[in-house]
């Protein structure tokens, strides 16, 4: 339903009369926090909108001290010269973080043809960067808010970005991290310039998260502009739709399926 074409007791007149059938109710352009808590409250299953990818920003209100700590730990998996013993020592610290690593490790998302046992084991495997990209993801979804759509969408535009990175000569891993990092604004409720530059990123990476400059951000907002429909804008100068498409739905299958491991 699109939420915006109907009044408020329009909504709860057409939520009361399809919950007569055997359906599932979908809220379209939701772009308030109080039109989300409004679908939440009539028992909406799924949920469309601006509102899960645009922060609310809160200038006067610090970040809170758990989230916080989860922005450190990001900080300490960015830095390019952090070493192996480190990380393990930083993963070991937090067992519900070396947990749904070591579960995500042995889930289809990765594919590893053999059960993993162990950090160590999980880190010899599949090395540094692939065990830094995975604990960033797990603590992102940690770090995100409310509801799933948020982290779903994070994990899309991460994927994506990874597929079609070299369309724009870019290395698939740099565009994962530019996906993963372009919600954290929203996360956090703080402007991204703010966040980012707390990050140890590259400088083009930067540039991109904050302002859309660079081919980097050529690559972030043909993403962005793909899945929130602007097709014709995403496919000017990037790829083709018809590689876009084949992305997108993989990236939501990926994405599905870890939110579903982790």
């Amino acid at each position: 339903m699109d939420i915006l074409a109907l009044s408020e007791a329009e909504l709860r007149q057409h939520v009361a009369l399809l919950r007569e059938y055997p359906v599932k109710l979908l809220a379209e352009k939701v772009e308030t926090k109080a039109e989300f808590e409004l679908c939440m409250a009539l028992g909406f299953d799924y949920f469309q909108g601006y509102f899960f990818c645009r922060p609310e920003i809160i200038s006067d209100k610090p970040i809170p001290d758990s989230k916080l700590k989860l922005l450190e730990l990001l900080s300490k998996l960015q830095d390019p010269d952090i070493e192996f013993k480190t990380i393990e020592s930083i993963i070991r610290q937090d067992p519900g973080l070396s947990l749904k690593l070591l579960r995500l490790l042995n889930s289809a998302a990765i594919g590893f043809p053999r059960q993993i046992n162990s950090l160590r084991e999980g880190l010899v495997i599949l090395g540094l960067k692939a065990i830094k990209t995975w604990t960033t993801i797990i603590v992102m979804s940690e770090m995100s808010p409310g509801p799933a759509e948020l982290i779903q969408v994070t994990l899309v535009r991460a994927k994506m970005a990874e597929k079609i990175a070299p369309e724009f000569d870019c290395h698939s891993e740099a565009g994962f991290l530019l996906g993963l990092f372009s919600t954290i604004d929203t996360m956090l409720s703080k402007p991204m310039n703010e966040v980012i530059n707390s990050i140890p990123l590259s400088n083009e990476s930067k540039l991109a998260l904050i302002s859309r400059g660079g081919i980097k951000g050529q690559l972030l907002n043909c993403i962005i502009d793909y899945c929130e429909g602007r097709w014709s804008q995403s496919s000017e100068d990037g790829p083709s739709l018809e590689k876009l498409s084949n992305a997108y739905i993989e990236a939501n299958e990926w994405a599905t399926m870890t939110l579903n491991t982790i």
